[in-house]
């Protein structure tokens, strides 16, 4: 089922780190592009993190969720921006992503349903891949990077790591740090994400 922690934990994260207050990071995490393939149940404005739902409220809200098997117009347009987004990518990071193959053909295959849309992003000719694999063995995480170097032959570093999902920002902390392109400023940071629990 999708979630909302990667939300929780940017909104903190960039509190913390640029000292700009808790609403203006808000402000800033809602901006981002985040994907969730499997839907989502409303922003943490709407739903606050971690809140108790009565059953009326649960009932209103789980609709929005679907099951990896459920395909809609909404999965569709959901597969073509994917699909976009990672052929305009200089990174991308895999999240809580357990990579079954389900995940792997919605970010890495064609699948008949993407069109192109309309900006003036360059197409990317190559990118990194970082990711969790928390639980998955040493050996299985190099399979892994193998795997996805074969799905896109556009990937030129790929680390899985054994963390968890905090304990990789702080690992990765200079590699996420867009050291090799334009910092930004707090006002426009990375805008695209993608949460699979």
């Amino acid at each position: 089922m999708s979630n909302r922690c990667f939300e929780h934990y940017m909104i903190h994260a960039i509190d913390v780190y640029y000292k700009i207050g808790r609403l203006r990071a808000i402000n800033l995490v809602e901006q981002m592009k985040i994907i969730h393939p499997y839907g989502f149940i409303g922003n943490l404005n709407r739903v606050p993190f971690g809140e108790n739902l009565d059953y009326a409220r649960f009932g209103a809200l789980y609709r929005n969720i679907r099951t990896f098997v459920e395909d809609s117009e909404n999965t569709k347009k959901e597969r073509t921006e994917i699909k976009h987004l990672i052929d305009r990518a200089n990174r991308i990071i895999l999240l809580g992503f357990a990579y079954h193959k389900m995940n792997l053909d919605l970010l890495f295959k064609y699948s008949g349903y993407a069109a192109t849309l309309a900006d003036d992003a360059p197409l990317t000719d190559h990118f990194d891949c970082y990711g969790t694999g928390y639980g998955i063995s040493e050996g299985d995480r190099k399979y892994i990077q193998d795997v996805l170097k074969k799905l896109d032959a556009r990937i030129i570093n790929c680390d899985i790591s054994g963390d968890k999902c905090a304990d990789f920002f702080k690992n990765f902390w200079y590699r996420l740090s867009f050291q090799d392109q334009t910092v930004p400023e707090p006002t426009s940071l990375p805008s695209t994400m993608m949460s699979w629990r």
